[in-house]
């Protein structure tokens, strides 16, 4: 599905055995259906599936829920490493300690409002998240 727009199908095989190389647990489990993996595999197969035409920017949408600790420092490692091969990320995510890290620019949004802007510097502690969540002064 990640190559349907791609024409040449030899570039999409190439894409996809390419990305499963990046994905050792993939490479284990690539005979697998997609809907027996668990959630941590299935999220790797999302982010590759995403990966294959190459895209300028991918949007991933909590890509830590419903996964293990383990597997959660996976996926924000697996983040960190599409930005520094220069693939933009926008990022939504409810684990905020985790995605801090990999943050370039943090829009914290809250009761439907954008209640934060600015770097993962900007946010100066944990009680300054809490005063963002919580509606407390600055």
């Amino acid at each position: 599905m990640g190559g349907y727009s791609l024409k040449d199908t030899r570039e999409v095989d190439d894409r996809i055995e390419t990305l499963i190389a990046d994905y050792p647990n993939l490479q284990r489990r690539r005979n697998v259906a997609a809907g027996s993996l668990s959630g941590g595999e299935q999220m790797m197969v999302a982010i590759a599936r995403a990966l294959v035409p190459n895209p300028a920017f991918v949007m991933l949408d909590e890509p830590s829920a419903g996964l293990s600790p383990a597997l959660v420092n996976e996926t924000m490692d697996r983040v960190q490493s599409l930005r520094e091969r220069g693939v933009g990320v926008i990022l939504i995510e409810q684990n905020i300690r985790e995605a801090l890290p990999v943050a370039d620019s943090v829009y914290i949004f809250a009761g439907g409002k954008n209640q934060f802007s600015g770097s993962r510097d900007d946010i100066r502690s944990d009680e300054h998240l809490m005063s963002i969540y919580m509606g407390g002064s600055e």
